[in-house]
């Protein structure tokens, strides 16, 4: 490949452009959606609800408050990952909707 003095900053953005463009983005939210759904089962709702809430607060709660409230909602701390895969989710919506 010859040397063009680039600097591949344009390419990302174009292949960022083109991801976009083909419903890629909404496909991860789905599928983490899924995930989610799956790991955490009756208690997503609840924890979805939680985070969309906290997550759009300005400012936000300290997150040792919002990590003690989660708890309370999923019950156990071998759910406490799945709370953390919701909270990718919200992020990832959020970001999606603002793009």
């Amino acid at each position: 490949m010859a040397n063009r003095g680039y600097d591949g900053r344009d390419g990302i953005a174009a292949v960022q452009e083109r991801v976009l463009n083909t419903g890629a983005k909404h496909d991860k939210a789905r599928m983490l959606r899924a995930n989610c759904e799956r790991d955490l089962g009756s208690k997503f709702s609840a924890v979805y609800d939680y985070l969309s809430r906290v997550r759009s607060q300005n400012p936000p709660p300290e997150e040792r408050e919002v990590q003690r409230r989660l708890l309370e909602i999923v019950g156990d701390k071998s759910k406490m990952n799945g709370t953390f895969q919701v909270d990718q989710l919200v992020f990832t919506e959020q970001m999606y909707r603002d793009s």
